[in-house]
């Protein structure tokens, strides 16, 4: 049984050929014979030279196919000389594969470490898949859009369907609207106007307001037309002439706990 190969190197079978040969893939040497452990330590060789084994004398000698010179005493690397590997190569490699010289045919062939797979065609690296931007499931409530301030880079928000902006996100309502949640607090309500307006959101009063109907003001929160965030909001009806406390389903606690406020 042949014995272990000295540390970094590895047996490929050469795919023209069918023989095996031994390359050494730190280095990026190559040979036909297998190395023994003293040859290990051995350098790459400079661009250009090939390591062969002269078949008269058994002798391992060096050629340089470019120039034609060879020598038998193996020729030493010019570190100045030497160009950085991610210059020199056309391209990177996939992970695991190197580029070596065949001894025999001079031809670059490839090899993978782990597999032992070998190739005279370069390997490609998988193509990376194409990057899709998915659009995040959107967190906003209906008709609100985010948009960035050229000024100062902030991110705001910005309502089309009535021109509100708001630097905090805004979210969601968690109840809706009915005039089942709604009460007459009366011409002069109680608790006063100005306890109301320290709890709830003031949209008119007695002395005007855009906002003076029960039920449009109704179908304006529910249709997101009108948004009041704390969900309690107090109106001047024009009508009835006086005030109505309208809150959202969800603040029923809240709102029990304006009417029974006092002044």
């Amino acid at each position: 049984m042949a014995g272990a190969l000295p540390d970094g190197w590895a047996e490929h079978l050469d795919p023209g050929s069918g023989r095996s040969f031994f390359c050494n893939a730190a280095s990026g040497e190559t040979v036909w014979e297998r190395p023994q452990p003293a040859a290990a330590a051995a350098g790459a060789l400079p661009n250009g030279w090939v390591e062969h084994l002269d078949q008269g004398s058994g002798r391992t000698f060096y050629h340089k196919e470019a120039t034609g010179e060879t020598a038998w005493e193996r020729p030493q690397a010019e570190a100045a000389a030497a160009a950085p590997a991610a210059l020199a190569a056309p391209g990177a490699l996939p992970e695991g594969w190197s580029e070596h010289l065949d001894p025999g045919s001079g031809r670059s062939f490839f090899s993978h470490a782990a597999t032992g797979e070998t190739a005279w065609e370069r390997p490609q690296a998988p193509a990376a898949a194409p990057e899709v931007n998915h659009p995040a499931p959107s967190s906003l409530p209906e008709g609100w859009a985010e948009h960035s301030d050229p000024g100062s880079g902030r991110v705001f928000y910005c309502k089309a369907a009535t021109g509100e902006t708001s630097w905090e996100k805004p979210t969601a309502p968690t109840g809706t609207w009915s005039t089942s949640q709604a009460n007459d607090l009366g011409r002069n309500p109680q608790p006063p106007l100005h306890i109301l307006q320290q709890r709830t959101e003031v949209l008119s009063t007695q002395q005007g307001g855009s906002w003076t109907s029960v039920a449009r003001v109704i179908d304006a929160l529910n249709d997101g037309v009108l948004v009041v965030s704390g969900g309690l909001c107090v109106i001047f009806s024009a009508s009835k002439e006086s005030f109505w406390l309208l809150w959202r389903s969800d603040k029923e606690k809240e709102a029990e706990n304006v009417i029974s406020a006092t002044g």
